[in-house]
């Protein structure tokens, strides 16, 4: 669709160069009957020039090409009542270019919005260089000391920061088709929270933008149709809880993240033990299942869905593929995950995700 629009612009902003071309006589232009005054070719061809600017910043992914393109639309707009007859098809091209140029405001204030929220969370968070030693784990439950020891997260600084990229695929509902996504997200260990942006592809010309954030012991989600039109917006105490599941069900790709203060172990079995994560007041707990080698194999927790604008405890697993395991900056994660929600009626599978790049400060 990008490329599209380029060809939209362009081949647009050249269709206004033969108004200068008509008014200075250099070739005749019969599909302009009217007379063109020299003053006003030089205006068509100043419009011209200003779609081509937008063409290039198109081409060259710079988010703000609305700002060029809004004056290139308001003059050529003008140019094309002045001569209606002519011209008035150029109507056409305009309004698209102008749809396109309002959804790509709508995304830069998006993308403002939550780089602005990822300044708090950054700023907010603690930094301090410790490293995690053998002895720091004994009071943790066998199965969570050998993930930690397999992981390689012991002998190595407990990360401050953690930023990963994220592709992937999901679906609304049970019998929805697969959308692919692409996401960012970064993680504050030490003080824990996190922020989660992602594009979701629905079919050409369409997408979801989307923010999980967890801040504060506050979570809040934000999912808006072309960055314009909210589709979801959640806060309040059952999306904390649910927020708060979430990063226990993400502190895989982390794993000396366990050891913060708010997070209280419980052994089950020799292979599960129970996370309890408790920040103002409110706790969030969730199972983990590990394999006699130290692998994590999934997560399991009664986890608040949204349902018809309701909140419904459902359950909810988080499961590593068989050859999800992967080394990142000498940590070993699974960064092929599947999330399933166990419903009455089956399962609903409603994400795979791969972590394709990680890195730790």
């Amino acid at each position: 669709m990008k490329w599209l629009l380029a060809f939209i612009v362009l081949f647009h902003g050249l269709i206004h160069s033969l108004g200068f071309i008509k008014a200075f006589g250099i070739a005749p232009v019969e599909k302009l009957t009217r007379d063109i005054s020299q003053k006003n070719g030089l205006v068509w061809l100043g419009v011209a020039i200003l779609f081509i600017v937008v063409f290039l910043l198109i081409v060259y992914d710079i988010s703000v090409w609305w700002e060029s393109a809004l004056p290139a639309l308001l003059i050529s707009q003008y140019l094309i009542f002045s001569y209606w007859g002519d011209a008035k098809f150029g109507t056409i091209a305009n309004i698209i270019i102008m749809i396109a140029a309002i959804v790509s405001y709508a995304d830069s204030a998006f993308q403002t919005q939550t780089g602005n929220e990822l300044k708090k969370l950054i700023a907010d968070n603690k930094h301090s260089s410790i490293i995690l030693t053998e002895e720091m784990t004994n009071t943790l439950p066998p199965p969570v000391r050998r993930w930690l020891m397999y992981s390689g997260a012991v002998g190595k600084n407990i990360p401050s920061e953690v930023y990963l990229t994220q592709s992937g695929k999901l679906k609304t509902a049970p019998d929805g088709k697969w959308m692919k996504f692409s996401a960012e997200q970064w993680f504050t260990p030490q003080s824990p929270g996190f922020l989660w942006k992602t594009n979701v592809q629905m079919f050409p010309g369409f997408f979801l933008s989307g923010r999980d954030l967890f801040f504060g012991g506050k979570g809040s989600m934000k999912i808006k149709l072309l960055s314009l039109f909210s589709v979801a917006d959640a806060a309040g105490e059952k999306t904390d809880i649910s927020t708060m599941q979430r990063y226990l069900g993400e502190i895989v790709w982390f794993p000396a993240g366990v050891l913060h203060k708010s997070i209280r172990w419980e052994p089950l079995d020799e292979n599960s033990a129970k996370a309890h994560f408790t920040i103002n007041g409110l706790t969030a707990t969730a199972d983990f299942r590990f394999d006699d080698q130290g692998r994590f194999l999934s997560i399991h927790a009664e986890r608040y869905r949204e349902r018809n604008g309701k909140h419904v405890l459902s359950d909810w697993y988080v499961q590593a593929f068989d050859d999800a395991y992967k080394e990142f900056g000498g940590i070993t994660i699974p960064n092929k995950l599947k999330v399933i929600w166990k419903l009455e009626n089956g399962d609903f599978e409603w994400m795979n995700v791969e972590i394709t790049s990680i890195s730790y400060r």
